[in-house]
């Protein structure tokens, strides 16, 4: 539904590792409270199968009713992994309901960062690249981790490279001003060492492996 305030109240997902697509139907409301459910048709693009969910919102809040492709690409009413992300209305809370039993509702452990928008989905991970920053909410261990963003930004061009940090919480941005404007930077902290792509688990180090270690050593300035 296209409400006369602009708003989208539906959306259609593609899961390209499930090879399947979901339409997702949200109330046309201002906010999905607890008496409202979220529809969801889902469809295996092999078999051709179609399959209905309803989804009830017993988070114990109120979640966002607006859900759309517009506007970049909303994380809110994505399904991806057998499971819809949902955000809370007014904050930044992210829910996940498991379709096999939408019931058992999960709130994402968010260490204290947000994840509007949706980047890249891929290998249990879902990804949103911001301006100089970027976030990764692996769906395993149902976290939110921060990205290490190398470089600064104030204007729309991205980053350069990211890698996300293994269970560490949100990385402080360094705020400045210059050029009449709030310019915001995220630089890699001197004493870290980063796991890529957010692995279960840090290397160690054991008998049966070496491991060469480069270091590039700079005067600080």
């Amino acid at each position: 539904v296209d409400s006369s305030a602009g708003e989208d109240y539906c959306r259609i997902c593609f899961d390209a590792e499930a090879d399947k697509i979901y339409l997702v139907s949200a109330p046309e409301v201002d906010y999905i409270d607890a008496r409202s459910v979220v529809k969801i048709r889902e469809y295996d693009r092999k078999t051709l199968a179609a399959k209905d969910y309803t989804v009830p919102n017993n988070t114990g809040v109120d979640l966002q009713s607006f859900i759309s492709e517009n506007r970049g690409t909303p994380l809110n009413g994505t399904v991806y992994g057998g499971s819809l992300y949902m955000v809370q209305d007014q904050a930044e809370q992210i829910y996940r309901f498991p379709l096999a039993d939408p019931t058992d509702v999960q709130a994402v452990t968010m260490h204290g960062d947000d994840m509007a928008y949706l980047s890249d989905a891929h290998d249990g991970r879902l990804y949103c690249y911001y301006r100089t920053r970027a976030v990764v909410l692996n769906t395993g261990k149902n976290e939110l981790f921060s990205c290490e963003a190398a470089g600064y930004d104030n204007t729309t061009s991205g980053f350069s490279t990211t890698a996300p940090v293994l269970g560490e919480p949100l990385t402080p941005l360094r705020r400045y001003y210059g050029d009449s404007r709030i310019r915001t930077e995220r630089v890699l902290r001197a004493n870290y060492l980063a796991t890529i792509n957010d692995l279960p688990k840090s290397v160690e180090k054991t008998a049966d492996k070496t491991m060469k270690v480069i270091y590039t050593l700079r005067r600080g300035g």
